[in-house]
């Protein structure tokens, strides 16, 4: 399935006062956009996202997904999350945070809710390691429609971990946005 790129989405503002949440340090507003968009457009049945940080990227996410769909966020940093401190225009009922490593949590997850596609946000531990650990804690499961989408993207070893995934997958679909730090989405084909 190829994403229609013509369809023109709305993006309602999280906040208000948004920017002063995002303080540069983690996805950005234009990036958290394009997560919007991806969501919207791809409309996953399940939705995962490695590496939750102050949660601003978990609220983009959840704000696009349909109803009955969460955010299942993993971070073995419990800190304090932009939900708690401020008040959005999105529901945060559907944001589940387990504070434990992705790779770690994942897999028993993905056994138990694997039907329909999926829909992975990798932002955690940005060693090279750290990301073939991620992808290697899903990649068993991933399925035709899957998407896997990479922050961080222009990080030396991002990059080395998302060339060694696509060279294993079969007519993977790709797609870059250039934004400050990059983001990379690779669709399963096939």
């Amino acid at each position: 399935m190829t994403m229609n790129t013509s369809e023109i989405i709305t993006i309602p503002p999280l906040a208000a006062n948004a920017e002063e949440f995002n303080t540069g340090r983690w996805v950005t507003n234009d990036e958290g956009a394009i997560l919007y968009s991806l969501v919207t457009l791809m409309q996953p049945d399940n939705c995962f996202e490695c590496g939750t940080a102050n949660g601003y990227s978990s609220l983009w996410l959840a704000s696009a997904l349909k109803e009955g769909v969460k955010v299942h966020t993993f971070d073995p940093v419990n800190r304090p999350k932009v939900w708690d401190e401020a008040s959005f225009n999105v529901t945060t009922d559907n944001i589940v945070f387990h504070c434990e490593k992705f790779s770690d949590g994942i897999g028993g997850m993905l056994v138990t809710c694997n039907e329909g596609s999926n829909l992975f946000f990798i932002d955690g531990e940005h060693s090279q390691g750290g990301v073939i650990l991620d992808i290697e804690s899903i990649e068993p499961y991933l399925a035709k429609g899957d998407t896997l989408v990479f922050h961080d993207a222009n990080d030396r070893s991002v990059i080395k971990a998302y060339l060694k995934l696509i060279a294993r997958l079969n007519n993977p679909e790709l797609f870059f946005f250039k934004t400050r730090r990059g983001i990379k989405v690779i669709r399963i084909g096939e």
